[in-house]
């Protein structure tokens, strides 16, 4: 018995959170930061979704802001996010359908999908920013919420669910477990599967769109010619992630990253084990990823930039010893 409280005690000081700066009557949620999910940047801020939470990191100073009940949002569990930079605006969409608007001026909850009859799975694994819109591809359809009136405009449809989207020029594209569809952005009524053609077949999961059309299939990456889908990345081993930032596709490999423009560079550092997003700013290179949380690249380093946090989830016991509070987490 002794020796049991020995180890609980040595877990509890290896993993202790020191709640120092935290006004009286007031909360602060220490979540698992090291499994990122998801980035995205602001003009002057990263933002990176974690398998329970939300943390942003200035890009001068490097000073984390860390987000969840207590300040405001209205659930857990990020599947998908998005920055619109004009109007300043985080979309955060969760694993069961809820959405929050993060601005400026509050947070505002869109609870409609959560709260909408059908099946459990409502979860958006990706948002598409587009004018004054953000659009999350859904099982029943397309959601467009109007930023600028924060509200759900309208749903869109190719006739079947929808498990990716993209926008290319003039025309949005839609990846159903039927196929591609597209459809121009100018129809007068996107809720009509109508309006919707189908592409060359392809069961395509995940869409992403630079100068070009790509679609993944398992490990194998396809880019559309305006008449034919072309194979093009494959046989490079597990793909975690495919996401667009300006001009260049990345593409999450183990142990790496790849950025497509009109050349290819290879970012692989012993801190990628999973990446699972990438967005460049003038700042750097920030990735996303399973095991580290966030990693910045810059001039060559790379560098682990995820706040400190517990492992796990505190299942353990707690300690109070002269003004800090010690957590044991994990097993």
């Amino acid at each position: 018995m002794f020796r049991h409280w020995l180890l609980c005690i040595f877990i509890l000081i290896s993993n202790g959170l020191r709640s120092q700066n935290i006004p009286i009557g007031q909360w602060r949620e220490h979540f698992p930061a090291h499994s990122g999910m998801a980035v995205t940047a602001s003009g002057d801020a990263i933002f990176c979704a974690t398998a329970q939470g939300l943390f942003s990191i200035s890009t001068d100073e490097h000073a984390i802001t860390r987000y969840g009940k207590s300040t405001g949002l209205h659930d857990t569990g990020i599947s998908a996010m998005a920055w619109h930079e004009g109007l300043r605006t985080l979309v955060l969409a969760y694993r069961n359908g809820n959405i929050d608007l993060l601005t400026d001026g509050g947070i505002i909850n869109l609870p409609d999908v959560l709260q909408r009859p059908g099946p459990p799975d409502k979860a958006a694994r990706s948002i598409v920013i587009t004018g004054d819109m953000a659009l999350l591809p859904l099982p029943f359809g397309i959601i467009a919420i109007n930023l600028r009136r924060r509200e759900i405009a309208d749903t869109w449809t190719p006739g079947h669910p929808v498990l990716s989207a993209a926008i290319l020029q003039n025309d949005i594209f839609a990846a159903t477990p039927q196929g591609v569809f597209r459809a121009p952005l100018s129809a007068p009524n996107l809720a009509d599967p109508g309006y919707w053609k189908p592409l060359p077949p392809l069961p395509a999961q995940t869409l992403a769109a630079t100068t070009t059309l790509v679609a993944r299939v398992n490990d194998t990456l396809f880019r559309f010619t305006g008449a034919a889908w072309e194979k093009w990345i494959y046989d490079r081993g597990h793909i975690t992630f495919l996401q667009s930032s300006g001009n260049a596709l990345f593409i999450g490999l183990p142990g790496k990253v790849l950025r497509l423009t009109d050349s290819e560079t290879t970012f692989t550092d012993n801190l990628l084990p999973e990446p699972s997003g990438a967005i460049e700013t003038a700042s750097g290179l920030w990735i996303a990823d399973k095991g580290n949380g966030l990693i910045l690249h810059r001039n060559g380093a790379y560098s682990r930039l995820t706040p400190d946090a517990p492992s796990g989830p505190a299942s353990g016991a707690l300690l109070t010893h002269n003004g800090a509070l010690y957590a044991g987490s994990g097993r």
